[in-house]
């Protein structure tokens, strides 16, 4: 469990504080939140939790619902919010020498999608389509291991 990401930044802001974002990978109910809110309640460090909010409630309809209900037809969409909700996250300014965040930008492509690919929800053209966009648009994001 767990992927460090580093965000891309200038010799500026090289000059300042060095920053560090350490995201916290894990499946669904392996402890993150509860590791995240230790940290949160007794270190300095700035926390950034999964908008799971966002994800169930997008002007009335809840995509993560219908993913569960029907991963073929509503993965592709639900992974395309998720990805720019946490897009949101990882851009926001940092307000501390160190960001813990549950799950990075990346999880939504080496957890979620390769899990619909191997249960065969999706097919590779699927999963071609996302990983090309998802390449181009987070690459600044790469994680340092994972």
């Amino acid at each position: 469990m767990g992927a460090f990401c580093q965000r891309p930044s200038s010799d500026k802001e090289q000059e300042k504080e060095k920053k560090s974002v350490i995201c916290v990978e894990g499946n669904i109910a392996s402890g993150k939140t509860t590791c995240l809110e230790f940290f949160s309640n007794a270190t300095d460090v700035e926390v950034l939790t999964e908008p799971v909010s966002k994800w169930r409630n997008v002007r009335g309809h809840n995509p993560l619902g219908l993913m569960y209900h029907d991963a073929s037809r509503w993965g592709l969409t639900l992974q395309t919010y998720v990805q720019l909700t946490m897009l949101d996250r990882h851009t926001r300014p940092q307000v501390s020498s160190v960001r813990l965040m549950e799950r990075s930008i990346h999880s939504a492509r080496y957890i979620f999608v390769e899990n619909l690919y191997r249960r065969n929800t999706w097919k590779q053209f699927t999963i071609s389509m996302r990983s090309g966009s998802s390449k181009a648009a987070f690459s600044p994001w790469q994680p340092l291991f994972w």
